[in-house]
C-alpha cells in the first residue's frame, strides 16, 4: 500500500489572512472604507442615530482618522451623498427619453440614496447645502432640455433643473410614504397596481413638459 506524503501545510507557513478582516491601509483605502460603512449605517438608521465611532468600528479604522480624513458628521454626510449621487449619475448616461428617467428615479428611491435623503428630511437639523449639487440631476436637466428641443420647445436651464428635482422628490416621496398614503386614502393595495398608476401619471407629466403643453393659453375674455 502506497504511503502518501504529508499534505498538510508546513508548520512554519503562516495562515493566509482573511481579506475581509484586513484593516484598510493608506488614505484612499481608509476613506473608501469609512464612506462605505457610513453609507450603509446612515441608510439603515438615519444620520441622527449614527455615531462617528460606530462608523469607524464598522470600517475597521482608528477613530481619530474619521476627523482627519472626513471631518464632522455633516462633512461625512456630504461626502456620502456625493459618492452615491456620482454613482447614480451613471444610470442616466444612455437614457433615450425623459420617461426613462421616471423609471430610474422610482428605482433609485428604493436605494440607499433615497433612504438617506428621506432620513435627513424627516429628522431635520441639517442644511440642504449638506448635499450639494447632484451630477445626476444635472444630467436629468440636460435630458429635459434635449427632449424639449426635439419637440420644438425650449425649457430654460433653471426650469429644467427644477423639474428634475421635482421628479426625484415625487418618486422618493411615493416610495417612502406609499403604505401610509394608500391607508389614509382607504385604498385596497391588492385591488389596484398603485405603482403602475403613479408611473403612468409621471410619464404623462414628463411628456407634457417636454412638449410644451404645460403653458396653458388663456381663453379670450
Amino acid at each position: 500500500m502506497a504511503v502518501r506524503g504529508n499534505t498538510s501545510e508546513p508548520s512554519g507557513t503562516p495562515p493566509v489572512p482573511d481579506a475581509a478582516a484586513r484593516r484598510p491601509r493608506g488614505r484612499q483605502e481608509v476613506r473608501e472604507a469609512l464612506l462605505e460603512a457610513a453609507q450603509r449605517l446612515i441608510a439603515e438608521q438615519g444620520p441622527a442615530n449614527v455615531r462617528l465611532r460606530e462608523v469607524a468600528d464598522a470600517a475597521r479604522v482608528n477613530f481619530g482618522l474619521v476627523y482627519q480624513y472626513l471631518g464632522t458628521k455633516e462633512d461625512l454626510l456630504h461626502e456620502v451623498y456625493q459618492r452615491v449621487a456620482a454613482r447614480s449619475a451613471g444610470r442616466f448616461e444612455q437614457v433615450e427619453a425623459l420617461t426613462d428617467v421616471v423609471d430610474i428615479f422610482l428605482t433609485i428611491a428604493d436605494d440607499s440614496i433615497g433612504r438617506i435623503m428621506g432620513w435627513v428630511a424627516l429628522e431635520g437639523g441639517y442644511s440642504a447645502d449638506v448635499f450639494g449639487p447632484s451630477p445626476a440631476l444635472s444630467q436629468v436637466a440636460g435630458i429635459v432640455a434635449r427632449d424639449a428641443r426635439a419637440h420644438g420647445n425650449e425649457v430654460p436651464d433653471e426650469e429644467a433643473r427644477v423639474f428634475a428635482a421635482f421628479l426625484q422628490l415625487v418618486a422618493l416621496g411615493w416610495r417612502l410614504f406609499r403604505p401610509i398614503g394608500l391607508s389614509i386614502a382607504d385604498v385596497d393595495a391588492t385591488a389596484v397596481d398603485a405603482d403602475a398608476l403613479v408611473t403612468k401619471w409621471l410619464h404623462l407629466l414628463a411628456d407634457t413638459v417636454v412638449r410644451g403643453e404645460q403653458d396653458a393659453k388663456e381663453s379670450p375674455a
